[in-house]
């Protein structure tokens, strides 16, 4: 696989892998409760917890060349959340997810950075699908996933439990909807 490090753009956002320097910023967002609802555990995160957490998704990058990339706004340079791709535990399904903190939601970011994770996984990396998963009750993140063109499924094994929606897209549908 490529280990493509440099950073990606989009018309609004930057994405780098997520890095040391991030963990304040991650923290704060992490601490809402808000945010974290809809997380494992659905409570906010210490920063313990959180440093945890960053930790995971800077070895995923060491370990798969791939991984959870930072979200700034490209105007400024401030830290708005993550998205990316990762490995689910003791799988080989490839997750798309992303977070922002609660005063970029509802901008159209989120479905901008798991755009460009889509597009990674399926032309860079040449994966043959991904997933997304999302509580019932998050139906903004439930409406981004099928936005994206993610399908709800039962074709999947309950990684997370039975209480989560579970969403597919092949290689081949995703061509299709980029080419029409």
């Amino acid at each position: 696989m490529t280990n493509d490090k440099q950073p990606m753009t989009t018309n609004k956002l930057t994405l780098r892998p997520l890095q040391l320097s991030d963990l304040d910023p991650l923290a704060a967002m992490w601490a809402d409760p808000d945010v974290t609802r809809y997380l494992p555990t659905g409570l906010p995160r210490s920063r313990e917890r959180t440093q945890a957490g960053l930790t995971h998704f800077m070895n995923h990058w060491q370990q798969h060349s791939f991984g959870v990339w930072a979200v700034l706004l490209k105007e400024t340079d401030t830290f708005i959340g993550y998205a990316g791709l990762q490995y689910l535990p003791d799988s080989s399904e490839v997750e798309v997810l992303y977070g922002l903190a609660k005063p970029y939601w509802g901008q159209g970011l989120a479905f901008d950075a798991g755009q460009t994770a889509l597009r990674y996984g399926f032309e860079t990396l040449q994966l043959p699908r991904l997933i997304g998963m999302a509580f019932p009750a998050n139906v903004a993140s439930c409406r981004i996933l099928e936005k994206l063109g993610l399908k709800l499924t039962t074709e999947l094994p309950q990684f997370h439990g039975p209480e989560l929606n579970y969403y597919l897209l092949k290689r081949e549908e995703y061509r299709y909807i980029v080419n029409g």
